[in-house]
């Protein structure tokens, strides 16, 4: 599912029509999957969020710019941020 851009609403789930959704990143989401989309190919399609991981990943590009004072308050404070750890993410993708 692509999901809006607004606190307002409640989250989609699998039983939620998508398909209008509209913005940047769900455009880039369709073309990107629909580009995977191979004539008698198995494609499994794994939609994840931001990985985070004290060793790397977002968190690790993004701790030096905060603890150097350089990071700051990011949007009004209700928007979504989804992730999952590096550990999850790779333990949902070998299974």
């Amino acid at each position: 599912n692509y999901f809006a851009d607004s606190s307002d609403e409640a989250a989609a789930d699998e039983s939620t029509d998508t398909t209008s959704t509209e913005g940047f990143l769900a455009d880039v989401s369709r073309q990107w999957e629909s580009a995977a989309d191979v004539d008698n190919a198995r494609v499994v399609k794994c939609r994840m969020g931001v990985v985070l991981s004290k060793k790397g990943g977002a968190l690790g590009k993004l701790y030096l710019p905060f603890w150097l004072g350089g990071g700051g308050i990011v949007g009004n404070g209700k928007q979504y941020f989804t992730f999952v750890s590096a550990r999850d993410a790779a333990r949902a993708l070998v299974h």
